[in-house]
């Protein structure tokens, strides 16, 4: 379990450094680079989710922005 767990520590950290340099160029928007090139990574490499691309939902006529779910639409993201 230990082992594991300290790899996973790893990539975080070393996604975590790639995202920063990339945050502080700019080239993109901010959004944009956290969520490409930080949480999606994050949440399937290190958490092992299983992501979807998803559309906007809209629930009593209010759209929300949800560009992803998991298990099985059951968690937006």
């Amino acid at each position: 379990f230990n082992d594991d767990f300290g790899r996973y520590w790893r990539i975080a950290q070393a996604r975590w450094q790639e995202f920063q340099l990339l945050y502080q160029r700019q080239v993109i928007s901010s959004h944009t680079i956290a969520q490409r090139e930080w949480l999606i990574p994050l949440l399937e490499n290190v958490l092992d989710y299983r992501l979807e691309i998803n559309e906007t939902v809209m629930l009593v006529e209010r759209e929300f922005p949800i560009t992803h779910t998991a298990f099985n639409h059951a968690v937006p993201l």
